[in-house]
């Protein structure tokens, strides 16, 4: 009769810890994907600033292309780095805080 309960209370220990390792690996699997999530966050949020950047310094160059061509000259290298470089700049901030927003 001891037998019957001894085997009883092993059955149980071992469904427990069947059940501890069925947790413990669901939570394993909770936490890698919480980490995916936000490390695609990250990328989504970088890849919004670069397309902002890009965005901004096209407009930057063009629009002084531009207003060189309306004034009837050519615009230097010069003029239209500094464009790009300066609407480059105020695209990524636009980026990045549009990246927070939505």
């Amino acid at each position: 009769m001891s037998y019957g309960l001894l085997n009883a209370g092993a059955d149980i220990k071992n469904q427990a810890m069947q059940g501890m390792r069925s947790a413990a690996n669901e939570e394993n699997q909770r936490n890698m994907q919480n980490k995916n999530i936000e490390a695609q966050g990250k990328a989504a949020k970088k890849s919004n600033a670069a397309a902002g950047a890009a965005t901004g310094a096209m407009i930057g160059v063009q629009a002084a292309s531009s207003a060189a061509a309306a004034a009837g000259m050519t615009a230097g290298t010069g003029t239209l780095v500094a464009s790009g470089l300066a609407t480059g700049g105020l695209g990524l901030i636009a980026g990045l805080v549009l990246s927070e927003l939505f």
